[in-house]
This record gives C-alpha cells, structure tokens and sequence, in this order.
C-alpha cells in the first residue's frame, strides 16, 4: 500500500470484512481488512474533503467522534 491512498467509498451493506472497522480508544477508526486508518486527505477539514484509507498515525485529520 505504500504511496497509495485508496478512497473510502459508500457502499451498500454486505457484511464484508472491508466494511468492518475498530473504533480505537484514540478516536481512530482501523478497517479490519487492511488495517489502515480513516484520514481526512491532506489534512484537510473543509466540507466535501475525500476520505482516503492512510497508514494509522494518530494525526488530528485521523481522529472521529462517534456519536
């Protein structure tokens, strides 16, 4: 995977491992088949900012809250 970013994708519900994902007690989300983290791109936090699938870093841009 490195230098890839693949984008998270909406899709319909399937069961599938790649539509699992572990709300870490950091506030990161892991998908459970690739291991890698839900990332803002870029770091960015504007309205419409895709979502890539990065290495997990703990970055402010990889953090959620689940509400």
């Amino acid at each position: 995977m490195s230098g890839r970013r693949p984008p998270a994708s909406l899709w319909d519900c399937t069961g599938g491992t790649n539509q699992k994902w572990t709300a870490n007690a950091n506030g990161t989300l892991t998908n459970n088949l690739s291991g890698l983290c839900l990332d803002a791109s870029n770091a960015a936090t504007a309205n419409g900012t895709k979502l890539i699938l990065w290495t997990c870093t703990g970055a402010a841009n990889q953090k959620w809250t689940l509400t």
